[in-house]
């Protein structure tokens, strides 16, 4: 048992085990290195003398791993630091196999070429169409004119709209975004991300807004069709029950520290209820 009363072995992070026989997404070979998705070596991230994060954490291809932990406990500045959009104060950040600090200009825009995002405000723009901000997803791989051109009348919609229909609202495609409900603009972000087809998607906070019905089928979009079986899910989270059903791992988070991280099969009451406790 930890100072903050979450259950922990001898050693500083909890960390799981695979049961014999079970093979985990991304894991190796015998006798190779693992590939990652993600890899935090001794990260150490401060605002002014304080310490707001410190982690050192490996997400294999493929995997869906959700954040969870009370509010400030730096679930935010990891997925921040995933996008190499966090200033390191020691230790280093590979994701999809680029060492962000090293990374050139051009190179850092390349990953991020390959990171999906869906943030807790969804940036969507209200004025223009569902079908609109679903082809901003290909912005990244376009030239400045054909962004601007695709933002007046959406270039080669075909893509758009089949993601839109893989995420049950194809019929929403000339509407103005601003007028949909918020359950289904959080599937036209979604299907943004489909669009671009990233390598990893970082998902802050997806539900946070919604209702628990709808929040269930966000998050199952986002796990079953969003990721699916291919793509690397890294999703924050304050709902500890979703994170556990959807998800194959848990890291829970507590002052900027990871203070365990298991399969989601093998997270208890126990460490949900020290995780959250008030007052430590």
């Amino acid at each position: 048992m930890s100072a903050d009363g979450v259950p922990r072995p001898d050693h500083d992070t909890e960390q799981g085990t695979t049961a014999p026989g079970a093979a985990r997404k991304g894991t190796a070979q015998p006798g190779t290195a693992a590939p990652t998705a993600v890899a935090l070596r001794g990260v150490e991230i401060r605002y002014g003398a304080d310490p707001a994060l410190r982690a050192t954490l490996d997400i294999a291809p493929g995997e869906r791993v959700a954040l969870v932990g009370p509010s400030g406990a730096g679930k935010s500045t990891l997925l921040g630091l995933c996008r190499g959009a966090r200033p390191l104060a020691a230790g280093t950040v590979e994701v999809l196999g680029v060492d962000l600090a090293a990374a050139s200009r051009r190179g850092l825009r390349a990953v991020r070429s390959r990171i999906g995002s869906v943030h807790q405000g969804l940036d969507l723009v209200g004025p223009l169409t569902a079908l609109q901000n679903v082809s901003a997803g290909r912005l990244g791989r376009w030239g400045t004119a054909r962004s601007l051109a695709s933002l007046v009348r959406p270039v080669g919609p075909g893509p758009a709209l089949e993601a839109m229909r893989r995420l049950g609202i194809e019929d929403l495609a000339g509407a103005r975004t601003d007028r949909l409900s918020g359950g289904e603009q959080q599937r036209v972000a979604l299907a943004r991300v489909l669009v671009q087809d990233p390598a990893l998607v970082l998902a802050d906070e997806p539900i946070a807004s919604l209702d628990p019905g709808r929040a269930r089928v966000v998050m199952d979009l986002l796990t079953e069709v969003v990721a699916g079986d291919a793509r690397t899910l890294l999703v924050s989270l304050h709902d500890f029950a979703a994170a556990q059903e959807t998800c194959d791992r848990v890291v829970g988070l507590r002052r900027g520290e990871v203070v365990f991280d298991l399969p989601a099969g093998e997270v208890t009451a126990a460490h949900r209820d020290a995780l959250y406790r008030l007052g430590a």
